[in-house]
């Protein structure tokens, strides 16, 4: 699909999140008139094989799930070499910054209920996301929690490799210590990350630190 094709079929209204992979623009899908968010792969890093494979494979993964507190797929194509993403739009604040800004404990172990209802889904259909933390739990401006950012998950029924050897991909705070010693996965690893944030909702911090960790995970 050509620059050309892709203006076509979508309004490109403004530049919302740029990451060391992709870009992220919010548009207008113009044949149903419907916001979406266009996730690009950035053009630098398209040739590469594992992260255009992974980049692929999140859009696969997100597609297949089907939940209120997952964020929906609607498209998924390339523009030129560029392979993008066409998702729904979540509009909204990170946990992360909701917590910061005082959210009431309450509250907040409700939204945490919804991203555990959100990971139950996904293990049922052997789906982990490998990267469950409040940046990536967004609540919308309705009250209702969104899990989003599954660039790093990984099936359990799909044995490709996308990591290179000796590569920890995730958030040290948020990982399980054998994720972080020898890359194992398994739902666990998503419920481990789960009760770091039910620590952190309850006592105002997490458990461990980065550095903490690990040195935890070198004993």
């Amino acid at each position: 699909m050509s620059q050309e094709k892709l203006s076509e079929r979508y309004t490109i209204e403004e530049l919302v999140g740029s990451g060391g992979m992709c870009k992220v623009y919010r548009a207008i899908q113009k044949d149903l008139g419907r916001l979406v968010a266009l996730k690009l792969l950035r053009k630098e890093l398209a040739a590469d094989v594992v992260i255009r494979e992974r980049f692929l494979r999140e859009a696969g993964i997100c597609a297949s799930l089907h939940h209120p507190n997952i964020v929906e797929i609607y498209e998924v194509d390339t523009m030129g070499n560029i392979p993008y993403i066409a998702m729904e739009f979540v509009e909204g604040n990170p946990l992360s910054q909701l917590l910061l800004d005082g959210l009431k404990q309450e509250k907040a172990l409700r939204l945490l209920a919804e991203g555990a209802d959100a990971l139950a889904c996904a293990h049922s259909v052997g789906v982990i996301h490998r990267d469950f933390k409040p940046d990536n739990l967004v609540v919308t401006d309705k009250g209702l929690l969104k899990v989003v950012d599954w660039g790093l998950s990984r099936s359990m029924v799909d044995k490709r490799k996308l990591t290179r050897t000796g590569t920890v991909l995730g958030t040290p705070t948020y990982m399980a210590p054998e994720q972080v010693v020898d890359g194992q996965l398994s739902p666990a690893t998503d419920l481990y990350a789960l009760g770091v944030i039910l620590f952190e909702i309850l006592t105002g911090r997490p458990p461990f630190t980065d550095k903490a960790l690990a040195n935890l995970c070198q004993s």
